[in-house]
């Protein structure tokens, strides 16, 4: 390699930087499936405040080697009602320090154990698995190789920065004084905006600095300058996203344009520092002090934010405040690539719906609407469901992954009930009661009517968690008691009507009616079942935090 020609070793390196992303992405993507919904479940159990959510965002990312991912489950979990705004935002932060562990595991074992030489052998074994396996099987296989390529990667990315080490010296660089500096965070944030992604940055100067082409300060300015770029694709991300995904998306860029001030700020004080506590440590070991000094700052900037958490989310909550229906809100198709996440949103959205729809329906039971304003509403009801039904429709859930497929299922065919509910109500026709008609059927279909509207209120009042047991068998029997007296309703009108106590077409209304009022209540009854089906797998599995304002209790719950 050292007689190739300048541009094949940029091939090199480049090829070799290729093999990477490859790698990350096939690796990612694999444990994020081997993780499943599990990942999802346990961020938001663990987090209870900023400080455990800086904790568990560090670990889910440093599971699923995907900050992006981390920080799009505790978006949909803001927005499904389960965390706070502030919540969320130590998922996030925590998120960068997690985001760490890939720079340590390529200078750990990329340069100093040099994987590389068994990484082939790691693609070869994880792309059986992969192609002949199963489920979480070939998930596995997917993970290991992913693994592999990264190393294979980080190999060929390490063999063509040696061989441009002759060529591109660190005096080919800006020089390491402020104003060099400046322009080395230029160069990194270049760098991530090209790649799209700081760990591929991170690689890249490890490489960089470990084949001699930058110094140890060349390439921490870097690093600082990669950390920022990754804001910029988070940002861009977030265009035209609801509230809650623009909220994160802002704070990501504030926060880590913060922290890169101050990284910038220690970054020769951290060299001193390290070459007074190991005299030779930064020529010696530059890929190790290059990693550390990219988690030191990472971790003193979450130190420096957490004790100002609340302030920082009211901030952005005023910067980006809510805008358009809540139902709309939750339906941010930026959620759909993890299929819990998006669940979780959908049945908030499904609940509130609901639950709002079943105190319309009572205050029409109770005291009919003019036709106008029913169809109107009800018209409007629909729209919604369809466009909650379109959005969950989208998600696909794997079947290897029972708990959030039936959940899944359950909750489309909740929709599907909420739809013919509000058919139902829309195109009754009330049976109208004077009073001269106090004793005839009609009086009696009208009472029925007003029953079930006050059954339909107490289950819209109580509906706090998509639906208990309790709430399901008390709405079943409303179901089949307007069932059974169906059977006698429609014998005692026909006998009126042969009898001409009652007129054929008032008898025709009143059989219309009850026969809409059977159908409203079994259509309601069958939505909260499968609301509560789908929460044993959604919201019982992920608890609605205790410590959530009664507010926020409030909306998870719809």
């Amino acid at each position: 390699m050292d007689g190739m020609p300048i541009s094949e070793e940029f091939l090199a390196a480049a090829g070799g930087l290729g093999l990477f992303l490859l790698g990350m992405g096939v690796m990612t993507d694999s444990l994020k499936q081997l993780a499943g919904a599990s990942l999802g479940r346990w961020l938001a159990r663990s987090t209870r405040s900023p400080t455990s959510g800086a904790v568990t965002g560090a670990l889910t990312t440093a599971a699923v080697q995907s900050s992006s991912a981390t920080t799009v489950a505790a978006v949909g979990f803001v927005a499904a009602g389960l965390l706070t705004f502030e919540q969320a935002l130590g998922v996030e932060f925590g998120a960068n320090v997690g985001t760490t562990i890939t720079g340590w595991m390529v200078a750990l074992l990329g340069f100093k154990l040099d994987l590389g030489a068994i990484a082939p052998l790691l693609v070869f074994a994880g792309a059986l698995l992969r192609l002949m396996g199963r489920g979480r099987l070939s998930a596995f296989g997917g993970a290991v190789a992913g693994f592999g390529l990264v190393f294979t990667g980080i190999d060929v990315l390490q063999s063509g920065m040696a061989a441009l080490g002759a060529s591109i010296t660190p005096e080919s660089f800006p020089q390491d004084t402020i104003g060099g500096r400046v322009k080395l965070v230029g160069i990194g944030f270049l760098i991530t905006l090209v790649t799209q992604s700081s760990s591929a940055g991170v690689a890249t100067a490890l490489a960089a600095v470990h084949g001699g082409a930058v110094s140890f300060q060349q390439a921490a300015a870097m690093v600082i300058g990669m950390d920022v770029g990754t804001t910029f694709t988070a940002l861009i991300a977030t265009l035209g996203g609801e509230p809650s995904t623009r909220r994160t998306g802002y704070a990501h860029v504030v926060y880590n344009s913060m922290t890169a001030v101050g990284a910038f700020l220690l970054l020769v004080p951290y060299a001193r520092v390290l070459e007074a506590i190991h005299a030779g440590v930064l020529a010696a070991e530059p890929e190790l002090a290059l990693v550390g000094f990219h988690t030191f700052f990472n971790l003193l900037g979450l130190f420096a934010v957490l004790p100002f958490a609340g302030p920082f989310a009211r901030l952005m909550t005023r910067l980006v405040p809510e805008t358009g229906s809540t139902i709309d809100s939750l339906l941010d198709r930026r959620l759909q690539p993890t299929p819990a996440v998006a669940l979780e949103a959908s049945a908030a959205a499904t609940r509130r719906l609901a639950r709002s729809t079943l105190r319309f329906c009572a205050r029409d039971l109770r005291r009919p609407m003019e036709a106008s304003a029913r169809r109107a509403g009800f018209a409007r009801v629909q729209q919604q469901a369809s466009r909650i039904h379109a959005f969950v429709t989208e998600i696909v859930t794997p079947r290897s992954d029972q708990r959030t497929h039936t959940a899944h299922v359950a909750l489309i065919a909740a929709i599907d009930h909420l739809v013919r509910l509000a058919e139902h109500m829309e195109t009754r026709h009330p049976v109208t009661v004077g009073r001269t008609q106090r004793r005839d059927v009609g009086a009696f279909v009208a009472r029925r009517a007003r029953g079930l509207g006050a059954k339909l209120l107490t289950a819209s009042l109580n509906m706090r968690d998509g639906g208990s047991g309790a709430r399901v068998d008390r709405l079943k029997a409303a179901w089949a008691e307007q069932a059974e007296g169906a059977d006698d309703l429609r014998d005692r009108i026909l006998t009126e009507a042969a009898s001409g106590e009652v007129a054929g077409d008032r008898a025709t209304a009143c059989l219309d009616e009850d026969r809409h009022l059977v159908r409203i209540a079994r259509h309601s009854y069958r939505m909260v079942e499968h609301l509560a089906r789908a929460g044993e797998r959604l919201v019982a599995a992920v608890p609605v935090n205790e410590e959530l304002p009664a507010s926020s209790r409030r909306s998870a719950a719809g």
